[in-house]
């Protein structure tokens, strides 16, 4: 039988056109659940917090916003999941950005025409990597040495990738929204201190795991996945966030060129065995017409042929064989190197 709580959350999420997967585990855990993944992580040092199940929360009569609040294993410090809102009685879904648009700053959904955009192909990457590397931890066994080794490599890969992707963003694009726009990147610059307390636990719990004991993986193992999860759920808003207000300023405040040369600074301050590890994540998660016009803009450029023709060779193995024959045509290159193309 379901609980009025769940029954309720449940008929919500029907009527929702989108609903973020954590704030539908949110609404239909039960009481025992929610006290496990709380719980978990023990109250933070710095701040008392009160262990609320999701019954407790979505029943209160409270209608203040209420975030799932959870403590990262190592630092103690909070790790704020903000995908849940309270209003008359009922667990809602927060999906508008808290930034205020400054004048003149119009929705991306109505950008009268096509704009350089800092933010949706590395995003992409960021997706891709994020996703894979969520489906092979849950899939991975544990018994098996070389697979899980391969498999926490990968964690700590995203991780890093992580690392560099916020700070990237730190040092180049919020500077250029707060001289034009002060204040507008407070939130998510919150938010980044955030995730760099989460990859800083996820890389204890990963270490953790890889010295564990065989008899002990399992439950280090389910642990990884659970907080990984909710990692990328929160990065998902995260994003969205940047890819919707953020963009809506930088358009509004930033002319094309001007924001083109931020983009080079970016990829300037990238150094060449990390920029090999995003191609490989980033070029099978764009378009053909976004890989044609990146390659395209790459082979037009003063790069030397031989170097051209290397990266073409490191991201051919992640591309689906349509996707590059696709690509191989635009660029007027061999499907297989060393070829005579007949087409």
């Amino acid at each position: 039988r379901l609980s009025r709580v769940r029954r309720t959350s449940l008929s919500l999420g029907l009527q929702m056109r989108r609903i973020h997967p954590v704030a539908l585990f949110v609404a239909t855990t039960s009481k025992e659940a929610a006290r496990d993944s709380c719980g978990i992580f023990g109250e933070p040092a710095h701040k008392k917090v009160t262990q609320r199940s999701a019954q407790d929360i979505a029943t209160s009569g409270d209608s203040a916003r209420r975030c799932l609040v959870v403590r990262d294993l190592r630092k103690g410090s909070p790790i704020r999941c903000r995908f849940a809102a309270l209003k008359k009685d009922k667990l809602m879904y927060l999906n508008t950005p808290e930034i205020d648009l400054p004048h003149g700053a119009a929705p991306v959904e109505k950008a009268s025409a096509p704009r350089i955009d800092l933010y949706m192909s590395i995003h992409k990457a960021m997706r891709q990597f994020m996703f894979d590397t969520t489906y092979r931890v849950g899939r991975m066994d544990i018994n098996d040495d070389g697979e899980m080794v391969a498999t926490l490599d990968e964690v700590d890969a995203l991780l890093h990738e992580c690392s560099g992707h916020l700070k990237r963003e730190n040092e180049f694009v919020h500077p250029a929204l707060e001289s034009r726009a002060a204040g507008s990147s407070n939130r998510i610059m919150e938010e980044h201190f955030d995730h760099i307390d989460a990859i800083d636990a996820l890389h204890t719990e990963v270490l953790a795991l890889r010295t564990a004991a065989p008899q002990k993986r399992a439950i280090l193992a389910r642990a990884l996945y659970l907080h990984l999860t909710l990692f990328v759920a929160d990065n998902l808003a995260h994003m969205h966030v940047e890819e919707t207000a953020h963009n809506s300023i930088l358009w509004a405040k930033f002319s094309d060129a001007e924001l083109e040369e931020i983009h080079h600074r970016i990829l300037a301050s990238i150094d060449e065995s990390e920029m090999a590890g995003v191609l490989r994540w980033m070029v099978p998660a764009i378009t053909h017409q976004e890989r044609a016009g990146m390659f395209g803009a790459m082979q037009a450029s003063p790069m030397p042929r031989d170097a051209f023709n290397a990266v073409l060779e490191l991201v051919r193995p992640t591309l689906e064989a349509n996707n590059w024959q696709k690509l191989s045509c635009a660029l007027d290159v061999p499907q297989v190197p060393g070829l005579v193309d007949f087409r």
